[in-house]
Formats: structure tokens, sequence, C-alpha cells
């Protein structure tokens, strides 16, 4: 499984989602991915592969280990439902 869903609790608590991204509107959606050889990180979600394409070219996120990614989907359908998208790099496989 690429990518996790969580919602933060009233108490302050985190819970795990199961449900696949396009159907998780909690609060956080995280992927993680692999550093690749190729010109744009993998991912499954075209909607975050478009935006991580972007900040490939910036050169802000490679998928190198331990880097991370935040976006703020913009609500529309081809965007994940979730609050935000953070994208945590893991190197090379």
């Amino acid at each position: 499984r690429e990518s996790f869903g969580l919602w933060r609790k009233k108490n302050g608590m985190i819970k795990l989602s199961k449900k696949a991204p396009r159907e998780f509107s909690g609060d956080l959606l995280v992927y993680f991915v692999f550093e690749t050889e190729k010109k744009i990180v993998s991912c499954r979600n075209g909607a975050v592969r478009r935006h991580l394409k972007k900040a490939w070219k910036r050169g802000d996120f490679s998928g190198k280990k331990g880097q991370t990614f935040l976006l703020y989907p913009d609500g529309s359908a081809k965007e994940p439902a979730a609050g935000r998208v953070l994208v945590v790099g893991l190197g090379k496989p």
C-alpha cells in the first residue's frame, strides 16, 4: 500500500484509515514514494503526480529518504478529498 489516511480526533488522537485514497476525506493523506532515476517521482494518484512533477522541475522534491512535500488539494474532482496531502520520500528502493 502506498498511501494512508489520517484523522485527527477531538481528543488529539490520530486514527489510521483503510479507505482508498480517493474516498478519504480526512485531515491528512500520506503517500510514500521511492526516489527514481526518472524525471518524475512515481505515484499512482494522477493529481498528486502532477504536483510532484512541478516540484521535481523546481528541485523541491525528488523522493530522497526523509524528504517531504506538503500540498493542499483545491477541492476539484481530480484532486484528493483530504485536507492535506503529505508525500514522504523513501530513498532508493
